[in-house]
């Protein structure tokens, strides 16, 4: 079996603070192969990690990260640049962007970092994943969902437009893929990622599905969970 990207969700999300530069480098420490993140846009344009669309400022209130210049957030919040320097040139970034306005920013991050073929940046909007494509040809794109339709027909039209739209991945909830659902992904020429794979029981089957990639919030877990059932095969 060949082991899937094990992809450290926010940087491991359970053990450290979420999308900050510590919370990356321990996962790489731990054996993540790929690490996953959010990116907005500040109002200087600076591309910045963090999941949610305001931070707290001195711990009071909470302002929008698109109304705050770089210099005005919390220094524990990294800039996309930073990450791509801590991760190297062979650690696969899948990046969700929470604001459409940081894409351009984050493909001059990643040409800045000659780092454009290791970029996953997902969505779950196939005309934003065309839009995408028609801007960068060289960046990966994944079509993100939480399940896949329940419709044989809606979900082999789901996939045909995503693979149209320019995308070599679809990423579904791991717990929501079967066998039925890879098929047209497969047929497709595509690969399959699966997020939220934070259960033993989860992980198992979607590894027993030949899944590409594995998401979750504990990295030492998922290393040695996925290492330990490949060994036992």
């Amino acid at each position: 079996m060949t082991e899937p990207i094990l992809f450290a969700h926010r940087g491991g999300a359970r053990r450290r603070r979420e999308n900050t530069i510590g919370a990356f480098r321990r996962a790489l420490q731990l054996g993540a192969t790929g690490l996953e993140t959010d990116v907005r846009r500040t109002a200087d344009g600076v591309v910045v990690l963090h999941h949610d669309a305001a931070v707290r400022r001195f711990g009071l209130t909470r302002r929008p990260i698109a109304a705050l210049r770089r210099s005005e957030l919390p220094a524990r919040i990294p800039t996309l640049a930073e990450l791509l320097a801590l991760s190297g040139p062979d650690v696969p970034l899948s990046i969700d962007l929470k604001d459409p306005r940081a894409f351009e920013g984050t493909i001059a991050a990643g040409q800045d970092a000659d780092a454009l073929s290791r970029l996953w940046l997902c969505s779950s909007d196939v005309a934003e994943l065309r839009r995408w494509r028609d801007a960068e040809p060289r960046v990966n794109l994944c079509l993100s969902a939480e399940r896949p339709p329940p419709d044989g027909e809606a979900l082999a039209n789901q996939v045909r437009a995503a693979a149209d739209a320019g995308a070599g991945v679809v990423n579904y909830r791991a717990k929501a893929w079967t066998r039925d659902a890879l098929a047209p992904v497969r047929e497709a020429g595509l690969a399959a990622f699966a997020w939220d794979a934070n259960d033993r029981r989860v992980l198992r089957e979607v590894l027993d599905l030949g899944i590409d990639g594995v998401y979750a919030d504990r990295v030492d877990w998922l290393v040695a969970t996925v290492r330990k059932l490949a060994a036992a095969r």
